[in-house]
């Protein structure tokens, strides 16, 4: 299995998908759950992450709240919100898109994210004791970040620069060939 399924996702969306919400993100969410005996913050062995999007994926317009990364206190999960496909210093090609990611944790890093290229979100209160409280090892372009706890609010990892790029704002971001995506509305 993917490193990202194995933290327990509530949504799961497979490779080369587009998932846009029909109503946008103020009435749009995914709720993730924290556990009921936590290690930090809510994390714990049966919580659960907001989502997982796989390679050339794209979510957008969602709200993603309470997500928690699992851990047992020993082995420890990245991304508590978002876990993207991804790989060590690269963010992938996985796209999260006009979403709020708010109040998710993590045990390890990413708080809000471990890998993803984010596009014009929010990300509110979410935090991990380790590294990059916002996204770890991931991108972000137009973002607002508020209320991050700990190291910071985007960390590209050991040695790694860190891509934080304001784009104009005509700029579309990449598209996946429509020969490779389905699309779906929620």
């Amino acid at each position: 299995t993917k490193s990202g399924l194995s933290g327990g996702c509530r949504l799961v969306i497979p490779d080369g998908l587009t998932v846009v919400s029909r109503d946008g993100a103020e009435t749009t969410i995914i709720e993730g759950k924290s556990a009921t005996s936590p290690v930090w913050s809510g994390c714990g062995t049966d919580s659960l992450r907001c989502v997982y999007v796989g390679n050339g994926s794209r979510l957008e317009g969602f709200t993603l709240r309470g997500g928690r990364a699992k851990t047992d206190g020993t082995t420890k999960t990245d991304g508590g919100g978002v876990y993207a496909s991804g790989e060590k210093y690269n963010p992938g090609d996985s796209w999260i898109v006009d979403c709020v990611i708010t109040n998710c944790a993590s045990h390890n890093t990413g708080g809000a994210s471990f890998y993803g290229k984010f596009l014009r979100c929010r990300l509110l209160d979410c935090s991990t004791p380790s590294y990059a409280s916002g996204i770890r090892c991931g991108a972000a372009y137009n973002c607002y970040f508020k209320g991050l706890s700990n190291n910071g609010f985007i960390d590209a990892g050991s040695g790694a620069p860190v891509q934080r790029i304001a784009l104009p704002s005509k700029s579309k971001y990449p598209e996946p060939a429509s020969s490779e995506v389905a699309s779906l509305r929620v």
